[in-house]
């Protein structure tokens, strides 16, 4: 299924609905084998429905590099909330977003404001502290302080 889910997402001929689904179907996959097809799908001027496939897709497999990889295409993405949210799923997620946007590989003002509260209302005291420092700690700030 895998196999074909890659075939199809790759085939141009192929109606986009159809080729989201398969770049979907691709999450269950491990990174080392589907990741690099998706990765593709995460460039500037990509159809903003495979991308959008392709940033679910990659925020469901479990892998340390996934963080990075989203970081990495984040300017380029049209799903940025997407990508938002599947970068708060875990801890390890949390730490790297808060780490680009300290690094301003991630602008502060792409993040929603329920992303921000939800970084300011983290379980840990350390991410709390740390988005309150960067966000302001009533979430008014759209920018780093």
């Amino acid at each position: 299924m895998i196999d074909r889910a890659a075939t199809m997402a790759e085939d141009k001929a192929v109606p986009t609905g159809i080729r989201y689904d398969a770049l979907r179907i691709l999450g269950t996959d491990t990174f080392k084998r589907s990741g690099p097809i998706l990765v593709k799908y995460l460039a500037k001027g990509i159809d903003s429905e495979l991308q959008l496939g392709s940033v679910h897709a990659l925020t469901d497999i479990e892998d340390n590099v996934v963080p990075e990889t989203i970081i990495c295409n984040f300017p380029s993405l049209s799903c940025k909330a997407d990508a938002t949210r599947g970068l708060l799923r875990t801890q390890a997620r949390v730490n790297a977003l808060l780490d680009a946007v300290e690094g301003e590989r991630i602008s502060a003002s792409s993040l929603s404001s329920e992303s921000i509260t939800e970084l300011q209302r983290n379980e840990s005291n350390e991410t709390r502290s740390r988005a309150k420092s960067l966000f302001g700690a009533d979430n008014t700030a759209a920018s780093p302080k």
